[in-house]
């Protein structure tokens, strides 16, 4: 199957070799040059109107007679130009009568560098002697469809005529690349598999429209013999099976028979690309482009069976399919030359294609609209359904939010409350001193050798040393005012508002004393539990914040620390000093 561009030209001057040619069929591959130069007349047919002989396996020779009258027309030695890239073996001579003057070997199992023009297309820049040749011969064996245009053109039209067929390629890739791009994107977005298999069917054909085109020629000359001529079945295959499971899920095909029909449609193209990979003839292409005419004529009748019962979705995918099942008779038609060559039989698969997945893109933002108007008239409805529930479940909610909001505050362990709500409170106890002028103490305990009751009677006996203490510290503060925090680990903080120096050591000593005088005993052992606390009381100025009273209380209580179950105190600027000696 090949899209080939009609020989359209931009500029310059181009003759056309087919009015006179003559071609025949070598099916067993033996003439020579030598051979055909010596052929009678009647042994050559006529090339009648386009010269195209669909698929065949044999050497074909074609005779092309040169302009008489060439000085003219060329001042210089012109182009011959083949417009199919994808014949594979082609070997040109250039004949004066029974001699051959010139010959070129070339085609796409030949490497590009070996090309007197490195372009995809077959061109041959004739040489010097083109002027005395009478005669061009032409041998071709190719596995594609076997037609062309055999042209003259000299050297600027030849490559403005190049430029010109590219540029028309860019736009039709473009668009594809456009559509590829676009519908990969909502996939992402929405990962929704309709998205995906489109994706999948729009690369597949595109890249299936590029080997066509003899696109990848450029990138792989050097491996293009080895499996270029099976590209084309592979991604033509593919891209019915990504065309088939996208219907199956877009139409959310549900009826068994039909279903059990398009799954088998799939299986047989996935048989032909195993045949295709094993055989050597044209029966899998063949079979290939044939399930492929069914396939159109498949998808197209489920989806207008889903749009005229109701499935609104489904009217642009079945104008999408209509579209390219219009174009590929037309096209079928050109390639076996039933039809005339033309820039609309030859490119009418590509406007099929480019109006299909256009369409297709259209049909799946109509569905995108659809879901959106669906979704928004569902919220509207649930909206109203639930607006009494929302009501009656406000107060819950807002009682449980308080009753989270005090368990994120708590310590799990103590019940005491957490760092997290000491952080909060410092900062507004801190404030509150500051606008009304009165004096704020920090205690920070910890306890003694805690690390050492964790080795030796085990992190148990640690955990209930801690709630022993959390209990202690939350009775010997007996005003509502006050609070006990968990700081971290065997560290406690306790906030005292409106307590001076004095008051917050009487407290913090009673904390120490109850400890030391208590019997701590875990699973009948006695555990010998001591406390250090630092203590730090100022009434704050504008200067002051909640990290220095925090720094003032630790320093204390790492003096505290230097002896172990004492209590010691820092004023605003001395040093830190034991309670005993407090004056």
């Amino acid at each position: 199957m090949l899209l080939l561009l009609p020989p359209v030209t931009f500029g310059g001057q181009v003759v056309s070799l087919e009015d006179e040619a003559h071609f025949l069929v070598d099916y067993r591959h033996e003439l020579t040059i030598d051979q055909v130069l010596s052929l009678e007349a009647d042994q050559w047919q006529p090339v009648r109107g386009e010269f195209s002989l669909g698929l065949t396996e044999a050497t074909v020779w074609v005779r092309l007679s040169m302009p008489r009258e060439k000085t003219p027309l060329f001042e210089h030695p012109p182009v011959l130009v083949l417009t199919n890239p994808l014949l594979n073996r082609v070997h040109l001579y250039l004949v004066k009568q029974q001699d051959v003057l010139a010959s070129s070997s070339t085609g796409d199992h030949y490497p590009l560098e070996s090309r007197s023009i490195p372009v995809p297309e077959i061109y041959w820049q004739l040489p010097g002697s083109w002027r005395e040749a009478s005669d061009l011969y032409v041998k071709i064996h190719s596995d594609s469809f076997f037609q062309s245009h055999f042209l003259l053109k000299d050297t600027p039209a030849a490559l403005i005529d190049h430029g010109g067929r590219y540029w028309m390629l860019g736009l039709f890739y473009g668009a594809l690349l456009i559509m590829l791009f676009y519908n990969l994107f909502i996939y992402f977005q929405v990962k929704d598999i309709r998205y995906f298999y489109y994706t999948g069917y729009v690369f597949c054909a595109g890249l299936f429209h590029s080997v066509m085109d003899g696109l990848p020629y450029y990138l792989l000359s050097g491996y293009y013999e080895a499996f270029a001529d099976r590209l084309s079945v592979y991604f033509l295959d593919l891209a019915n099976i990504f065309a088939l499971l996208f219907v199956i899920r877009f139409l959310d095909l549900r009826d068994k028979a039909l279903l059990n029909a398009t799954r088998t449609l799939i299986i047989m193209f996935l048989v032909a690309i195993f045949v295709e990979i094993i055989e050597t003839g044209h029966i899998s292409t063949l079979f290939s482009m044939f399930m492929t005419m069914v396939t159109s004529l498949s998808i197209t009748y489920l989806t207008v069976k889903s749009w005229l019962s109701g499935n609104e979705q489904a009217r642009y995918l079945a104008m999408a399919w209509i579209a390219l099942l219009i174009s590929i008779p037309v096209y079928a038609m050109a390639l076996y030359g039933w039809l005339p060559h033309n820039t609309y039989t030859l490119n009418s698969v590509r406007f099929g294609v480019v109006m299909e997945m256009a369409l297709i893109s259209f049909s799946l933002a109509h569905r995108i609209n659809l879901l959106r108007q669906d979704r928004i008239m569902l919220q509207s409805r649930l909206n109203k359904e639930l607006g009494g529930l929302v009501r009656e479940r406000t107060r819950e909610l807002e009682e449980a939010n308080r009753k989270l909001q005090a368990l994120s505050e708590t310590d799990s362990l103590t019940q005491l409350k957490n760092r997290a709500f000491f952080n909060k409170a410092i900062e507004e106890e801190a404030s509150r001193a500051k606008r009304q002028q009165t004096s704020l103490a920090l205690l920070l305990a910890d306890l003694d050798h805690f690390k050492k009751i964790n080795d030796s009677v085990g992190h148990n006996a640690g955990d209930y040393c801690i709630k022993q203490f959390a209990r202690v510290l939350q009775e010997q503060l007996s005003r509502t005012t006050d609070i006990a925090c968990r700081y971290g680990g065997e560290e406690f903080v306790a906030i005292l508002p409106d307590t001076d120096l004095n008051g917050a050591v009487t407290v913090a000593e009673r904390i120490r004393r109850t400890v030391e005088q208590s019997r701590f005993i875990f699973e009948g052992k006695t555990i010998e539990l001591t406390v250090s606390i630092g203590v730090f009381t100022v009434t704050p100025h504008a200067d002051w914040n909640c990290h220095d009273w925090i720094a003032k209380a630790d320093k204390a209580l790492y003096f505290a620390k230097t002896e172990r179950n004492r209590v010691a105190f820092i004023r605003e600027n001395g040093d830190p000093r034991f309670a005993d000696l407090m004056p």
